[in-house]
């Protein structure tokens, strides 16, 4: 009995991993969820699961909360499970009771697509005055006291504010440093017009093999040069430094609502794949390319 009972504990110790491939432990949190205007939140969703399984994982669209950070942390735990810590930094210059949306994460278990929804999570943004009152009525806070606490909480805004603004400086530097190549657009004056111009330049990103080289980053973020170029030359408005989100806003009134929707489509596809490190299947780069042509030849033809 004892010798049963010892191969029926190694039979479960060895299909143990099985049930995990079946079923992901999957949580998200956010902390803090209560912040004074400026300050940001980190959303985290934490995964457990065999090594063997594919991962796809959301990205919050921008709102009222802002996505200002993405990064992803993997590690390779001793019993062959893998674990992923899928962070987004969030920040909003707005208060109110926000919230993070319904998130759902889609995995693929022996060719089969599977889903999970994470439930939404209230955020709560607050104005440095409305934390100096509430400060105020505390019955334990002493008079003498408060004109410090609230020198403490303006600056405190201000060095959040300023943190925001170098962090941002630093991610729009960071992105201007991407390698270059021969065939990367260059703003300059030329007797072509933006509709040829744009073409050319997709023609040599395409040429130029960075898919290949599995460097899908720098080809995204050459695309997204090239289509925002195009776009400040074609509507004689400049999107160049202009985020994702800033460029549906301010190109909104100049197009057509279908090309809009492609247009917001593409972006956040791109967006994807060079901020979460995704990676797409491979027609779906053929695909972008062609979605960014048709773009090009839409609003090139709008006033012929």
């Amino acid at each position: 009995m004892i010798q049963i009972g010892i191969r029926l504990m190694a039979i479960l110790i060895m299909t143990a991993p099985i049930g995990w491939a079946a079923a992901p432990i999957i949580g998200a949190t956010a902390t803090p969820n209560r912040i004074v205007v400026g300050d940001t939140v980190r959303y985290e969703i934490a995964v457990t699961m065999n090594s063997l399984q594919v991962l796809d994982t959301p990205i919050l669209k921008e709102g009222e909360l802002e996505v200002v950070d993405i990064e992803t942390i993997e590690n390779q735990l001793k019993s062959g499970l893998t674990t992923i810590q899928f962070r987004q930094t969030l920040q909003s210059f707005k208060p109110g009771d926000w919230v993070v949306p319904t998130q759902t994460v889609y995995w693929v278990t022996n060719g089969a697509r599977q889903s999970k929804q994470i439930p939404a999570i209230p955020i709560q943004i607050i104005s440095s005055l409305e934390t100096t009152q509430n400060v105020e009525m505390l019955p334990t806070a002493k008079p003498k006291h408060l004109p410090r606490l609230r020198w403490t909480l303006i600056v405190g805004s201000f060095v959040g504010l300023i943190s925001c603004a170098a962090l941002w400086s630093y991610l729009k530097w960071k992105e201007s440093q991407a390698k270059p190549y021969e065939g990367k657009p260059k703003r300059q004056h030329s007797d072509k017009s933006p509709k040829e111009l744009a073409l050319e330049s997709i023609d040599r990103l395409n040429h130029h093999g960075f898919i290949a080289k599995g460097e899908l980053k720098a080809h995204y973020s050459d695309l997204t040069e090239i289509i925002k170029q195009f776009l400040s030359r074609e509507l004689d408005h400049s999107f160049m430094d202009a985020t994702t989100s800033q460029t549906l806003v301010e190109i909104k009134p100049l197009i057509d609502l279908e090309t809009n929707k492609r247009l917001q489509k593409l972006l956040e596809f791109m967006d994807t794949v060079k901020f979460a490190a995704w990676v797409p299947e491979s027609e779906k780069h053929s695909e972008a390319l062609r979605r960014a042509e048709e773009i090009i030849q839409r609003l090139s033809e709008r006033d012929e």
